[in-house]
């Protein structure tokens, strides 16, 4: 062979090279604008190698939860297709997990995510609402654990999640996120497990920063009275966070944090609640109580002074459990006590230690604990 035919082999080789290594991902897309009847379109166009029988699942559970929740129960009209558009077929084995035959010619997956609640208020008091999604026109609650899914032993693969919605809408979140258009955000997580560890909170923009050494903590606020709340609940817990810092000496495990606060307002009475979630960068805090700014900086401050300490553990340091969590078959550590009585108890030390409280309080607080 001449060394022009040399080159050709050469050219062609690489091509193909080019396509094997094709970058494998998960990549998503959703609409905002298409709410309906509390559901929103869900695809998915997945890059990765499959076998010829897949499993496809949702959660039994996330981090911070210790029930089963089986987010799969939000999941309808699950849809399978391969490239030429012919439905593929799948098997539902259970609440969570759906079986996709010929995956291996998988194109794409469709169906339809359900939001876990109608109304934040006394009518449904279950817990753990702050795990599960929200939406409407005014405000999406975005949980990727009750929308999003994974291929069983595909988990640390990439995520790429094209979020489409209306103008006027703000995203927050701690995710990456990649503004496209002022109709449409794309956000990247670098495996699943990451995804589902950072919530997105869609409004119209009430937003602020409290810049601290290390760190930059956002928050981001929606009240269904239409009232700006963000600045107020800053203004109440950046003091707090300053001395948390200063606690912590300023050696934090993440350099950015996001507070998502959800305000339902209670206009029958004064009676009031919260539901809250930690999460390694974020909070996400539900509220339902009357529009009283006073109530909302207690609730938030009360949230902050022990949730903003989780980035201690379990973010710096945790079990192999955490690190590697199996979302289908979740296998909980022995280390409960060490997240959250830990966490606890750096809440109500380092009160004391910034000179926040006098030694009376802080022991009446023992004496509460106890």
């Amino acid at each position: 062979m001449n060394k022009m035919v040399y080159f050709i082999i050469l050219v062609i080789l690489s091509g193909c090279k080019a396509d094997i290594t094709e970058p494998q991902e998960y990549r998503y897309i959703t609409d905002l604008t298409k709410v309906e009847d509390g559901s929103i379109p869900v695809q998915l166009q997945f890059s990765g190698i499959l076998p010829d029988t897949a499993y496809f699942c949702l959660p039994k559970l996330v981090p911070g939860i210790y029930d089963d929740t089986n987010f799969g129960k939000f999941v309808n009209d699950f849809k399978a297709f391969n490239a030429e558009g012919e439905r593929l077929k799948v098997n539902k084995l259970d609440i969570n997990c759906w079986q996709i035959f010929k995956a291996a010619g998988l194109d794409r997956i469709e169906y339809f995510a359900r939001q876990g609640w109608n109304n934040f208020d006394f009518e449904d008091p279950r817990p753990y609402r702050s795990a599960e999604s929200f939406f409407s026109e005014a405000v999406c609650i975005l949980n990727p654990n009750s929308i999003f899914g994974y291929f069983k032993d595909q988990e640390d693969l990439p995520y790429h999640v094209v979020v489409k919605k209306n103008e006027s809408l703000y995203g927050a979140s701690s995710l990456e996120k990649r503004s496209v258009s002022k109709n449409q955000d794309e956000f990247s997580a670098e495996n699943y497990r990451y995804l589902v560890d950072n919530p997105v909170m869609y409004a119209e923009p009430d937003t602020t920063t409290i810049e601290l050494p290390n760190i930059s903590v956002g928050i981001a606020s929606y009240s269904s009275t239409g009232k700006k709340i963000a600045d107020s609940l800053a203004a109440s817990i950046a003091p707090l966070l300053k001395n948390q810092t200063e606690y912590l000496d300023g050696n934090l495990a993440t350099d950015k944090y996001t507070f998502i606060v959800y305000h339902n307002e209670n206009t029958e009475n004064e009676r009031y609640f919260a539901d809250g979630l930690e999460h390694n960068q974020s909070t996400v805090l539900l509220t339902y109580s009357p529009l009283d700014v006073e109530v909302l900086k207690a609730t938030v401050f009360s949230l902050a002074s022990h949730e903003f300490f989780h980035t201690v553990q379990p973010l710096g340091l945790h079990s192999y459990e955490i690190a590697h969590f199996d979302f289908s078959d979740p296998k909980f550590s022995q280390h409960l006590w060490l997240y959250e009585g830990m966490t606890e108890y750096f809440t109500i030390h380092m009160r004391i230690k910034q000179k926040m409280e006098s030694l009376e309080d802080f022991l009446e607080v023992l004496e509460e604990k106890i």
